[in-house]
């Protein structure tokens, strides 16, 4: 696992997952260096799972700039689904905001838990429309 704190990943080759978890306030810099370990090590095309259940929502330009970057990255190649996993409201909104400003051509789910998360990626990431559950 990568310790960037406030912002951890894990990069599984053998299920071409990878695993992000957010706490507290996470900056621009914390997400660069998760989009340029997922470049450096070719996990771009994998599935995603974001879980923001324990950032504080904090940074409205930080998540804006993050998915811009994140929009740039989608320009050299396909990006795996993502699976946003929020456990309030304002977590809801904040992936659905991430979800639109990053406008990538890529199935996008938001859920309550990871377990459901990773069903959503298990039975096919989201073959049909985006959703929420």
């Amino acid at each position: 696992m990568v310790s960037a704190m406030p912002l951890q990943w894990t990069i599984s080759h053998d299920e071409r997952l990878v695993v992000a978890v957010a706490t507290g306030t996470v900056e621009l810099a914390d997400m660069e260096a998760y989009y340029a370990d997922m470049a450096r090590s070719g996990a771009l095309p994998y599935a995603k799972i974001f879980d923001i259940s324990f950032f504080d929502g904090s940074g409205g330009r930080e998540v804006s700039a993050a998915a811009a970057r994140m929009a740039e990255y989608g320009k050299s190649g396909p990006v795996g689904p993502l699976a946003i996993v929020a456990t309030s409201q304002i977590g809801e909104e904040i992936g659905r905001f991430f979800s639109s400003k990053a406008r990538l051509d890529r199935p996008v789910g938001i859920f309550r838990d990871q377990q459901a998360a990773r069903a959503w990626i298990a039975e096919g990431a989201g073959r049909n429309e985006p959703s929420v559950a």
